[in-house]
């Protein structure tokens, strides 16, 4: 009798750990089911294009010394940010916040 009544203290005792372990399965089950809709939306874009060779002689040995294509998409990347900045300045002006 004293076993039965050990037993039932002990489930009751164990019952915040098997919600607590239920609510981490459930999260971890929200976690995938999230990564799956990732991985299958990700699955419908296209895939990236081959970049082009590089050509040979003293251009190439050009490219490799200067990458020519690195600086350009880096121009390219300071020239937007720089735009921006230029837009969110007059959006701000216009609103008198600075």
């Amino acid at each position: 009798m004293l076993s039965a009544l050990g037993d039932l203290l002990h489930g009751i005792l164990d019952l915040p750990f098997v919600l607590i372990n239920l609510l981490v399965a459930i999260l971890n089950g929200l976690i995938a089911a999230l990564a799956a809709i990732a991985s299958a939306a990700l699955s419908l874009l296209p895939g990236f294009p081959s970049p082009p060779s590089a050509p040979g002689g003293v251009v190439g040995a050009l490219l490799w010394v200067f990458p020519l294509g690195t600086v350009l998409s880096f121009f390219g990347l300071m020239v937007a940010c720089w735009v921006t900045f230029l837009g969110v300045k007059v959006a701000l002006k216009w609103f008198r916040v600075l």
